[in-house]
């Protein structure tokens, strides 16, 4: 077993570095006032084109942020919640809470007032930043008597403004033909993002430090980066894989996360035990040992460009008094790839109409997990032979059914 767990372990061809023996903060401040030394150069284009910053306004405006902040009392202790969508203000923040040196946590844009509590009591979160987008989640938090007093253990509140493009493709699967059309439209480098908050700077398209823009590949992520290893591991087994076998794609090396805040059963869960990062995606690696993401894995769904896990959403249903027991799944779609669907069973004695829990998950939780596949009542939920509720039996219901209308 130890001896095929090192068979197929893929490394870089780059010669490895030595990473610098100094907090995040210097080595980041370091490299600013290098960039600094041309002050034309821009770091930062708003999508309007009406704003940028150079490399000496950004690091000048992330000192200033940290000094306001440190003046506020926020201390190396405090926990940030960053809650907004991309924007120069954003990414200034950042880094002012990387350069204090507190810990940062970020809350996906999409989310709901449920998801913003939930997020807070679990990470015991002190300092939340937001922008204006996230006023009203903010302000359905407050209102709502479950989740105010986690909202009232926040110290300060900081909002930010300005949006700023995203300019890497990436997040989900896009048609080859759609790719190749477009390269060939602008006759440009076509570059697909992958990585994940707890593993970032594992593979590069980048090769021997030349960018490979004749050898483009839809589905190409690159190879493995200095510092990284890589492997494909059999979803039954665990034994890892050759190139172009299919599996769960596991990363190990520097850039990999500590674990994740207050919750040493999900660290345990992500990261095995010859320190391995499970992704939680389906791939392989070709000869050249280039990564190819094809899936996630099976109890994901898949909303438009969005993996919904849909443990968080029946987690969210067992808080409504009527419901018992519940079943998250996906149902296809034909432009959206999977709608939303629960399966519920009712305590004994209550009664709730279909609208009430879609209304119950859309008014407190992300758009994204929005019940759009619909609410299905069933009597008693179907168990597996270790007492787990039975997902698959639900899968085979709806693996023939296909919904057609549009379903906003």
């Amino acid at each position: 077993m130890a001896e095929n767990n090192l068979q197929y372990i893929v490394k870089s061809t780059l010669p490895r570095f030595e990473y610098p023996n100094v907090s995040v903060a210097k080595f980041f401040a370091k490299r600013f006032i290098e960039l600094s030394s041309d002050s034309d150069l821009i770091a930062f284009i708003d999508p309007t084109g009406q704003s940028q910053l150079t490399y000496k306004e950004f690091y000048q405006k992330v000192q200033e942020l940290a000094y306001s902040l440190l003046q506020k009392g926020v201390k190396k202790s405090d926990v940030f919640l960053f809650f907004a969508d991309n924007s120069i203000d954003h990414a200034v923040a950042i880094f002012a809470a990387i350069f204090i040196g507190v810990t940062v946590t970020l809350l996906q844009p999409a989310s709901g007032p449920f998801e913003l509590y939930d997020r807070i009591q679990k990470a015991n979160i002190t300092v939340l930043v937001y922008d204006c987008k996230k006023v009203d989640v903010i302000r359905k938090a407050l209102e709502d008597e479950h989740f105010q007093k986690s909202i009232a253990q926040l110290n300060v509140f900081l909002q930010l403004d300005s949006p700023v493009p995203i300019l890497q493709y990436g997040g989900s699967k896009f048609p080859a033909n759609i790719l190749r059309e477009l390269k060939a439209k602008y006759n440009t480098w076509m570059f697909e993002c992958y990585g994940s908050t707890e593993f970032f700077g594992h593979v590069n398209i980048l090769k021997y430090g030349k960018l490979s823009f004749d050898d483009f590949q839809p589905g190409n992520l690159g190879q493995v980066m200095p510092n990284v290893e890589m492997k494909i591991v059999d979803l039954k087994t665990g034994k890892t894989l050759p190139a172009n076998e299919h599996g769960e794609i596991c990363f190990k090396g520097s850039p990999c996360f500590i674990g994740y805040l207050n919750d040493e059963e999900a660290t345990r869960n992500t990261i095995d035990s010859e320190g391995f990062y499970h992704s939680g995606d389906i791939g392989f690696f070709n000869e050249d040992h280039c990564l190819f993401v094809t899936d996630r894995i099976k109890e994901l769904i898949k909303y438009k460009i969005w993996s919904v896990i849909p443990a968080e959403i029946e987690e969210f249903l067992y808080r409504h008094k009527a419901v018992a027991g519940a079943c998250v799944i996906g149902v296809r779609h034909s432009t959206d790839g999977n709608l939303v669907r629960a399966y519920v069973q009712l305590a004994d004695g209550t009664e709730v109409a279909e609208q009430e829990l879609i209304d119950f998950v859309k008014d407190n939780m992300g758009f994204q997990k929005q019940l759009r596949g619909g609410v299905r009542f069933v009597s008693e939920l179907p168990r597996t032979g270790v007492g787990k509720v039975d997902r698959q039996y639900f899968k085979q219901l709806v693996k023939d059914e296909l919904i057609t209308e549009a379903v906003p």
